[in-house]
């Protein structure tokens, strides 16, 4: 399968990528929505997935956590300044660990969609 992305065109070959770790990413995201303990629900409201190449190392990073905007709407609660928090904790309070717990619990299944997705957009663009 990496072989076949390296026949690609660069261009092409970082929007298959691109494409398939956000939907890889989407079952983690969706099970650490539902591992935050919520009170307004800001925090699980404003979850992202954004992806990353680092042309230095040449690896891909889906990145999940939580954006400045809730519904696309500024919020005064800014959920990115206390995700963090949140996730690991602080002095004063425990961390719920609820990206390290979806991560887990996801993993094989983060692999399996990946290759599927690579596969089925590498067949979509050599029939076109």
């Amino acid at each position: 399968m990496i072989k076949q992305t390296e026949k690609l065109k660069s261009g092409l070959r970082n929007k298959v990528i691109r494409i398939a770790l956000s939907k890889a990413a989407s079952p983690v995201k969706e099970v650490a929505k539902n591992n935050i303990p919520t009170r307004t629900g800001t925090l699980s409201k404003s979850l992202r997935i954004k992806t990353k190449f680092y042309k230095n190392a040449a690896v891909w990073v889906a990145i999940i956590g939580a954006g400045r905007k809730v519904n696309g709407k500024k919020n005064l609660k800014n959920p990115s300044r206390y995700s963090g928090v949140m996730e690991r904790g602080s002095k004063y309070a425990r961390g719920y660990k609820y990206l390290t717990k979806a991560q887990q619990a996801k993993r094989s299944e983060f692999v399996r969609i990946l290759q599927e997705k690579i596969k089925s957009q590498i067949d979509e663009i050599l029939k076109a």
